[in-house]
């Protein structure tokens, strides 16, 4: 590809100056000076076939490649598409839908979490009397009450405690180079037996679980990938 032997500038700071000349951003989400001079490269490789002029000669700036690169007062497009009244209707009803439903989600996360607070509480108050009981040689006493929504925080609590303990037991078995650039989606299948990963070289993969090892890779995207999933019907007997 033409693009890899452009000399282009190495200082990032310069980089970003001459894509601004270009109008183009000087950088994009998750985007590191490499990429961002990878960028440039390709921008002047197709401004080379577009104008028959070297890059060479568009980085030094001479007066056939400044005026190929419209001035921004010269714009006269619209920065902005103005939506259909069918997506107009779509966003409000996301919008009917989500909100109420993300604020009954946050009351219940607070009144668990207030819940959780009480009863850890009152976990140490009792740990605390059950302690002083013993040393003084007496049967620590029972508590009264309506201990029916402690119950339930209690075993809560403690399942996600059995969690965690599992979880920092963990110990990695396998290490994988997922792609040449970086990988931006990771997803495992409903039944647990594969893992896909998309990168930003656009190359979507499918992976064994536990080997490790490529099964397929799926090479129809020409630009970066940002997610990736499965079918929740699709498992990795599919892969054969």
């Amino acid at each position: 590809m033409r693009a890899r032997t452009i000399a282009a500038p190495t200082n990032d700071a310069d980089v970003k100056k001459e894509l601004r000349r270009f109008l183009e951003p000087t950088c994009l989400f998750g985007e590191g000076p490499a990429e961002r001079r990878d960028r440039l490269k390709v921008k002047l490789a197709k401004m080379e076939v577009d104008q028959g002029v070297s890059a060479s000669e568009i980085l030094k700036g001479t007066d056939a490649t400044r005026t190929a690169v419209p001035a921004l007062e010269d714009r006269t497009e619209a920065f902005f598409t103005e939506g259909s009244d069918e997506l107009k209707a779509a966003r409000l009803w996301l919008i009917d839908y989500s909100l109420p439903h993300a604020k009954n989600r946050l009351e219940e996360a607070k009144r668990k979490q207030t819940l959780l607070d009480g009863y850890l509480e009152s976990r140490e108050k009792r740990m605390k009397v059950e302690e002083a009981a013993l040393k003084a040689g007496e049967l620590p006493a029972k508590e009264e009450g309506d201990m029916g929504g402690l119950i339930e925080v209690e075993e809560e609590h403690m399942k996600f405690v059995d969690k965690a303990g599992r979880y920092r037991n963990m110990d990695l078995t396998s290490s994988q180079i997922g792609d040449v650039r970086p990988i931006s989606g990771v997803a495992f299948s409903s039944d647990g037996g594969a893992v896909g990963t998309c990168s930003w070289s656009g190359l979507a993969k499918i992976w064994k679980v536990p080997d490790c090892e490529v099964s397929h890779t799926l090479v129809g995207h020409r630009e970066r990938l940002s997610d990736v999933q499965f079918n929740p019907a699709w498992n990795s007997s599919h892969l054969g």
